[in-house]
């Protein structure tokens, strides 16, 4: 199964990615055009390459997604989402609909989890608190909202990054 982990920057998506493993979910490795930075593996974080060998893939349709982010390319193979096992992938929400469309059309098994950035979502409980509009409705509408606008529903949806106890236990 492909566990796609999706949200807003900043939000604990590659957390949550690296605390999955410790549950034999892998992490998918994309591909980017940037540098590698101290620390990084390739194969393991991205798969690093040059302009041209990124063009050639998308000019290939070997990409189920890919995106510009300051000047650099990150993509997804189509044939890494075919791999047989259990998988993590962290995307963002555009990237997500996406996969999603390429998984639905090739019968891929695959969860949408949604990871609200802490902010938000005290500032929703403050407003609960005042006797405003319930935290859980909202934070359900604007999910709702983000998503259905890209046609897909998440499947899970936290507010902490370190739940994943919660995703592993809803999946």
């Amino acid at each position: 199964m492909l566990i796609l982990i999706s949200g807003s920057s900043g939000s604990g998506k590659s957390h949550m990615a690296k605390e999955l493993e410790t549950y034999g979910l892998s992490r998918l490795s994309t591909y980017t055009t940037r540098a590698m930075r101290p620390g990084e593996v390739e194969g393991d974080d991205y798969h690093f390459m040059d302009i041209y060998e990124f063009e050639s893939m998308v000019l290939s349709y070997a990409l189920a997604e890919f995106a510009v982010f300051k000047s650099h390319y990150y993509g997804v193979s189509k044939r890494s989402l075919s791999l047989a096992g259990d998988y993590t992938l962290v995307v963002e929400p555009n990237g997500a609909a996406s996969i999603h469309s390429f998984c639905e059309k090739e019968a891929i098994d695959h969860r949408l989890v949604f990871i609200d950035t802490p902010i938000c979502v005290r500032h929703m409980l403050m407003r609960e608190s005042r006797g405003e509009v319930a935290a859980d409705e909202r934070i359900f509408d604007d999910i709702k909202e983000r998503y259905l606008a890209l046609g897909i529903r998440p499947d899970i949806v936290t507010s902490a990054p370190g739940d994943h106890q919660a995703v592993i236990d809803a999946l």
